[in-house]
């Protein structure tokens, strides 16, 4: 800026000093004064300038980096779907892997995922028992797995001879579901009399699906159990994925599944779709209150939790409720009467003439 300004200096000063040997001190201060003002004007003009195209340049790189993030976000997807069975029953536990990545997700209770992968990536569906499959994602994806059943027979051929002829177990068996902390747990440890299972205020602490014989007058149980199914926008560990398929898997061999509710919560929306495993596989249901010592009541507290519980769980009306208490165990001798009747009716015969006679009719 020196070097610019240094000759419009000079140039001002020798007009002075020639224009005072003419005219005078007085016409030269004015002169000086409007001088300085011009050449501090264009100073000034020249500063503004800068500004001016640094601002510019801020806008222009401002909007070329929103351009570029654009254009990259543009270059990914969010592909999701279902994968399903050849008879269109979902598949839980699928891993759905983008081919030459780590970036992967597993499918869940409904046999959904969701991934983001970049566009016109080829994903890569993985599940023990079944084929492997790639397709290239898309938003919306429906996916069949066919059964591998050269891996299967090479599995069987391993197995010692006499394995598939074990004796049939007829002890009736109960899985516990429900939310994270609602006291299955406690429940269990309850009617065996000792820690059977590891109990704890932190939810998630039971992580699979743990069998527990009880005896109880001169009939034997078997208990199951399970891990805490929480909504799914909650789950963030894989461990706890493989968690839930765990408790699927306990309800499908299980006769009869306990639902456990909070009452100190109510029931909620996560109760009804907990249950829903259990329905749509055709189990028998009790749902058991828990915690009740810790409400209080009046005369109408049952009545209307009862009612509050069938309009939630309307779709299971044939469903058992009991009040109980995992801390004082309260009530929770009646559930193996509750068990023993659920047994009886899903063992029920028909005889054939009831069947023809009611059918003539």
């Amino acid at each position: 800026m020196v070097s610019t300004y240094c000759p419009l200096l000079m140039n001002s000063f020798s007009f002075l000093y020639n224009f005072d040997l003419c005219f005078g001190s007085n016409e030269r201060n004015s002169i000086v004064d409007g001088r300085l003002l011009l050449t501090l004007k264009l100073v000034r003009m020249k500063k503004n300038r800068r500004k001016i195209l640094s601002g510019s340049r801020k806008i222009l790189f401002a909007i070329l980096a929103m351009f570029l993030s654009l254009s990259a976000s543009a270059q990914q997807i969010t592909a999701s779907g279902q994968v399903l069975d050849a008879q269109n029953e979902p598949l839980i536990g699928v891993s759905v892997q983008e081919k030459g990545t780590t970036n992967g997700a597993i499918t869940d209770l409904d046999g959904n995922f969701s991934l983001n992968v970049q566009q016109n990536a080829i994903l890569v569906f993985s599940y023990v028992g079944y084929k492997s499959q790639e397709m290239k994602a898309t938003r919306q994806m429906k996916v069949t797995l066919q059964e591998d059943n050269e891996v299967l027979d090479e599995v069987v051929s391993h197995f010692p001879e006499g394995s598939d002829t074990d004796e049939e177990d007829d002890r009736p068996k109960v899985a516990i579901i429900g939310k994270p902390n609602v006291g299955k747990s406690s429940i269990i440890n309850k009617l065996v009399g000792k820690n059977r299972v590891i109990v704890s205020d932190i939810a998630g602490t039971t992580r699979d699906a743990i069998d527990t014989a009880i005896k109880y007058n001169g009939k034997e149980y078997v208990f199951i159990d399970t891990a805490g199914l929480r909504r799914k926008s909650k789950i963030k560990e894989d461990l706890e994925r493989f968690s839930i398929i765990r408790t699927v898997a306990a309800v499908e061999r299980a006769d009869i599944a306990i639902l456990v509710i909070d009452a100190t919560e109510g029931v909620t929306e996560q109760d009804a779709k907990i249950a829903g495993i259990a329905h749509e596989r055709g189990k028998g249901i009790i749902i058991a209150v828990n915690k009740w010592d810790d409400i209080e009541k009046n005369d109408k507290t049952i009545y209307e939790f009862t009612n509050k519980i069938k309009d939630t769980l309307a779709f299971m009306s044939y469903a058992e409720i009991i009040f109980v208490s995992a801390k004082t165990g309260q009530r929770l001798n009646k559930i193996y009467e509750l068990v023993d009747h659920i047994v009886d009716a899903q063992t029920m015969r028909i005889p054939t003439d009831v069947l023809c006679s009611d059918c003539v009719d």
